[in-house]
């Protein structure tokens, strides 16, 4: 089942009128070349430029959340932690209600 159906049905299923944001949680490894693309798998694999790009395509679908299990990472988590912070999380800030 693809994204879209699945926030559709997560969607249906609760209150009329409640926002109900849909998250997802993934083992993680952001690849030292930028430019990796995203590899299929247990593990969300790939370099920061295809995970930008599957990220504002699932914002758009609805994903409001995505929580990242560094174990499986290749590189230091401090490195890791930096290049989301410089690249990636800038484009998705908080929302506020």
């Amino acid at each position: 089942m693809r994204i879209p159906e699945i926030i559709r049905q997560w969607r249906a299923a609760s209150t009329p009128g409640i926002f109900k944001p849909y998250g997802y949680g993934t083992l993680f490894d952001l690849d030292r070349d930028p430019n990796a693309p995203v590899q299929p798998g247990r593990v969300l694999r790939a370099g920061r430029n295809a995970l930008r790009e599957l990220w504002l395509r699932q914002q758009e679908q609805g994903v409001s959340h995505v929580a990242l299990h560094f174990k499986p990472q290749r590189r230091p988590a401090a490195e890791v932690i930096d290049e989301l912070g410089e690249h990636l999380l800038p484009l998705f800030p908080a929302h506020s209600r």
